[in-house]
């Protein structure tokens, strides 16, 4: 057989060609002798030291062992034996030195993991693949409550506190025959959902927790997770509370996922009172369509370079913060705050100051400015965007009581990305801001660049927007709660059909509203304005 690559020579810059690793004439054992580092053994995907494992040892030689009392555990030879646990002893010492742990396949003793204490673990025998719990080929499948503990002594140790007290109780004590380990648990959901109760009770470290709550997972209602008051269940027998454990188990509740809620808990006002109108948008229109203004919304606008975006977005902040006296919060990611205020000032006079032809009264600017002032928060994003720096200022922000937010473009966090990855970058943030939305209950508006139409006429030229031409738009149109499309033929030689925005409501969760309604682009004041087009 061909040497492979060794991991320690690997480290230190060598073994470019991979074959100092080589089989020894066991035929299972690969070996490393190379000047370069201490000796490198590796079986069963372990790594040793060679005075760390006991080559000769087989099933039949294991077997052949007893179980003994482990007086630095509390456990007893009956409760070991109970599991199929043995031990062995050190010939200097003639005190234990190593735990064996049986592990069957279908029912067939196949191989022990053995714990060379402290705490060297490997495996004698054939333990890869679908192997059984520790105490499944002991207790028989169908009994009226069953155990997962974190590792075979908390097995037994729980055997011992439960068996002493209830000796007739109908309960299998098992754990995972390679550590806390869900992999072993799937592969034995049958036999364990034959149980009517099965109870969780790993370590109460962040790790055993999580594990406790994944196996529960798989076993809905029938799971109950059980608070122990030690580290784990052995620790229980070794500090002297086994009283605290047994209430800990039967007062242990059962499994419920985060999120699930009954109907008791839900306030007859959310779902008896009458739904209210949101606040009002500027235009008549879209307040029919929409129902107005409301939190915990995101809202897309997309449309072509010059068809009104930043108009109607700061007809929007104006209503907000003039008459519903709502502060908000604007992420302008391709300008700066000095300039996105100034066309919002301008906004405000009905004229357009951002252009060196137009005259105004200076001292009328700065007292709208100091109006704005008290409601207008921008995030200067100083040529560098990031969802991660927008989201803390977001969560910030909404701390100090704004609720609705503006987000123009996106696509500015994605333009130093290739598609694919732009496509990844934008699930992720999309996902991020509908958490946000419903957690923080804000509204974001999002402005959009869209992707050329296949056919048909340029979005510049008055042709229809279609959410799946937005940016992103899988992540855009599952998270949104609305998505609006806005259109204008810039190339019309009517001068009125040229100024005229048609707003195209495409998506709407709230009512399943789409409709369109027109809005003119005033020139000499800067503003949209709506007419009685219909729709």
């Amino acid at each position: 057989m061909k040497n492979r690559q060794c991991p320690e020579c690997h480290k230190l810059g060598r073994d470019r060609v991979s074959d100092h690793l080589f089989l020894m004439r066991d035929g299972k054992t690969w070996c490393c002798l190379k000047p370069y580092h201490s000796p490198y053994y590796e079986r069963d995907g372990e790594t040793y030291q060679p005075e760390e494992r006991e080559f000769d040892l087989d099933l039949e030689v294991i077997s052949s062992f007893s179980s003994a009392t482990l007086v630095d555990r509390k456990l007893n030879k009956q409760s070991l034996d109970r599991l199929g646990i043995k031990v062995s002893y050190s010939e200097e010492t003639r005190e234990i030195d190593s735990h064996y742990y049986p592990i069957h396949k279908d029912g067939v003793l196949v191989g022990y993991q053995v714990r060379k204490l402290p705490k060297t673990f490997y495996v004698v025998g054939d333990c890869k693949g679908q192997v059984e719990l520790l105490g499944q080929s002991v207790f028989k499948a169908g009994g009226k409550a069953a155990i997962i503990t974190g590792g075979a002594l908390d097995g037994a140790s729980a055997y011992q506190i439960v068996a002493q007290r209830y000796p007739s109780m109908d309960m299998a004590f098992l754990a995972p025959p390679r550590g806390e380990n869900i992999g072993d648990i799937k592969a034995n959901h049958k036999y364990l959902s034959s149980f009517q109760t099965i109870y969780v009770a790993t370590d109460m470290d962040k790790p055993g927790r999580d594990v406790a709550y994944k196996i529960a997972s798989l076993f809905g209602p029938k799971a109950k997770i059980v608070e122990l008051p030690c580290k784990d269940v052995s620790d229980c027998l070794v500090q002297g509370k086994s009283n605290e454990f047994i209430t800990a188990l039967f007062s242990a509740k059962v499994y419920r996922p985060s999120g699930i809620i009954s109907v008791s808990t839900i306030s007859d006002d959310a779902v008896i009172k009458p739904i209210e109108w949101g606040l009002t948008y500027p235009y008549e229109q879209l307040n029919k369509l929409t129902f107005g203004m409301r939190t915990k919304q995101i809202i897309g606008i997309g449309g072509a370079p010059g068809c009104g975006k930043t108009s109607l977005i700061d007809d929007i902040k104006k209503t907000l913060i003039y008459k519903h006296k709502q502060p908000i919060g604007v992420f302008e990611l391709e300008e700066t705050p000095a300039d996105s205020l100034r066309k919002l000032v301008g906004s405000v006079m009905n004229k357009r100051i951002h252009l060196p032809d137009c005259v105004y009264d200076l001292e009328e600017a700065r007292a709208i400015k100091n109006e704005l002032s008290p409601h207008l928060f921008f995030y200067d994003s100083d040529e560098y965007t990031d969802w991660k720096d927008i989201e803390e200022a977001l969560r910030y922000l909404a701390a100090d009581g704004i609720k609705y937010f503006f987000i123009d473009p996106l696509s500015a966090l994605v333009a130093h990305l290739n598609p694919s990855d732009a496509n990844t970058y934008l699930n992720t943030a999309m996902f991020s801001m509908s958490k946000l939305r419903k957690n923080l209950d804000i509204t974001i508006f999002h402005v959009n660049h869209l992707n050329n139409p296949t056919g048909g006429k340029d979005h510049g030229a008055g042709g229809k927007v279609y959410g799946s031409q937005f940016s992103g738009s899988r992540a855009q149109w599952k998270y949104s709660t609305a998505m609006w499309g806005m259109v204008r033929d810039q190339l019309a030689e009517d001068e009125e059909e040229r100024n005229t925005t048609e707003l195209t409501i495409i998506k709407d969760r709230m009512g399943g509203h789409t409709g369109s309604f027109k809005l003119y682009y005033n020139k000499t004041k800067g503003i949209l304005e709506e007419r009685d087009y219909g729709f």
